[in-house]
């Protein structure tokens, strides 16, 4: 006959046995359970983090894109004027203030939409004067009969080829479209720049950069052809 004491102890044996046995179930469930976290969980969040970041990227690039290509037309527009319409020609006080913000361009590696935007303000607002900002707008939208007329009359070397008139419309007066709102806003972009800036930008263009410099880009182009005006107008 086992004794009383005996049996007791047994089934204290068992009890603890079984709870050491669940105990040790349930660590290992939850060890299961955050090993599956880490394999599975984090690195999905972890990966919409950076897809959700370099989205932000790339917007940013792309609106510092668009906000350069309009500086890049206007100063493109401002270039024809000048040579097309002898009245409207840049004066020498608007030279030189020119060529510093063409100078402030040049050591910018990187050119934000903030700052460019600036620059198109300061152009539009604080350098060129009513009849030329009158002349932009005109230009931007295509123009009518009359100032077409105007702009015959005007010319050095008599009215402007048809290459010109069909820029015309693809340089604007810039700075309040991209750069806020306001009169004079661009109908086209650079072909070139337009295009990349509706497929949004690569890889190695959303990069912080200054579109401004780039001579394989239309608006670098542009840029550089009116730093040559500037630097023959001194």
């Amino acid at each position: 006959m086992i004794h009383p004491t005996t049996r007791s102890t047994a089934r204290s044996a068992l009890s603890i046995g079984s709870d050491v046995t669940g105990r040790a179930f349930w660590e290992s469930v939850r060890l299961a359970a955050l090993v599956a976290l880490v394999v599975f969980v984090l690195p999905a969040v972890t990966a919409g983090a950076q897809i959700q970041q370099s989205e932000s990227t790339a917007q940013e690039a792309r609106d510092e894109l668009a906000v350069a290509t309009e500086l890049g037309r206007l100063f493109g527009a401002i270039t024809r004027m000048h040579r097309t319409r002898a009245d409207l020609a840049l004066g020498e006080r608007q030279v030189a203030e020119l060529r510093d913000v063409t100078e402030q361009i040049r050591a910018l590696s990187h050119l934000p939409a903030s700052r460019a935007g600036e620059m198109i303000e300061t152009v539009r607002e604080a350098i060129l004067e009513s009849a030329q900002r009158e002349y932009l707008a005109q230009r931007s939208t295509g123009g009518t009969g009359s100032s077409q007329q105007t702009e015959s009359a005007g010319a050095s070397g008599g009215s402007p080829d048809a290459s010109d008139r069909g820029a015309g419309s693809q340089s604007a007066p810039a700075g309040r479209g991209a750069a806020g709102a306001g009169s004079g806003a661009a109908s086209a972009d650079p072909p070139g720049d337009s295009a990349q800036i509706a497929a949004g930008p690569s890889e190695e263009s959303a990069a912080p950069s200054n579109p401004l410099l780039d001579s394989d880009r239309q608006i670098g182009r542009l840029f550089q052809e009116f730093r040559s005006l500037l630097e023959a107008s001194r």
